[in-house]
């Protein structure tokens, strides 16, 4: 798996699918949006708190020093993702995964082998 955090698990992520969000009812954003209450298809709906002038005020994204991230990633036997080799021939991104099934009920036409640690087409 190819791995970009803020675009797949991050904050870019999360403004991306605000867009999506609001695409769904035919309201075009840049994702920047002020703090409110906003509706989405199927009477779905997403509160929006915080400002972008004050962007930690909810959220501390260095809450953790990066000295003390390598001493607790180190105990616990994991690499920080800037450390590890993540795209391997045959590998493929969650992103690029929606991509080849188009948000359809398509099977994936590859498979991991747990041998390899690769995907095969």
């Amino acid at each position: 798996m190819q791995n970009s955090p803020a675009q797949n698990t991050g904050p870019r992520a999360l403004k991306n699918a605000f867009i999506s969000f609001q695409e769904k009812i035919g309201i075009h954003t840049s994702g920047y949006i002020e703090a409110g209450m906003y509706w989405g298809a199927n009477n779905r709906s997403t509160r929006v708190i915080g400002t972008k002038q004050k962007p930690k005020e909810y959220i501390d994204r260095s809450g953790l020093p990066e000295h003390a991230k390598r001493e607790y990633y180190k105990a616990l036997g994991i690499k920080h993702f800037r450390n590890a080799v993540f795209r391997k021939r045959g590998q493929i991104s969650c992103l690029e995964h929606l991509n080849r099934t188009n948000g359809t009920d398509i099977v994936a036409n590859y498979t991991f082998n747990r041998r390899t640690g690769a995907y095969d087409d």
